[in-house]
């Protein structure tokens, strides 16, 4: 499932550093059924380490897995709180749905 998130000019580390932290917990053995979880960047391209966005491709096990990870995991709590002091994201995330496999 994967996830875009665009930072507020300026904000790209602190994004980054909320995102790691809900990677570093989903793949420990804390959170199961965490098949894999990356985080890739898009570059704004200026020379800068600024990022444009950010995009998260999980893969949990089954859904019963995908709602333990919303549950469970201390850093989506910390994005949500980050989300909603409107501080870090440029607009909200966007869930591109479910991947099938081709």
């Amino acid at each position: 499932m994967p996830v875009t998130v665009r930072p507020k000019p300026g904000k790209s580390a602190e994004l980054q550093r909320l995102l790691s932290a809900i990677r570093n917990f989903a793949l420990s053995k804390l959170e199961p059924g965490c098949l894999s979880y990356r985080v890739v960047a898009t570059p704004l391209g200026d020379g800068s380490d600024q990022v444009k966005e950010f995009v998260c491709i999980e893969e949990y096990e089954d859904e019963e897995a995908v709602q333990a990870h919303g549950i469970a995991n201390p850093g989506v709590k910390d994005l949500v709180e980050a989300l909603q002091a409107g501080e870090v994201f440029a607009e909200p995330p966007t869930i591109l749905g479910p991947l099938k496999e081709v």
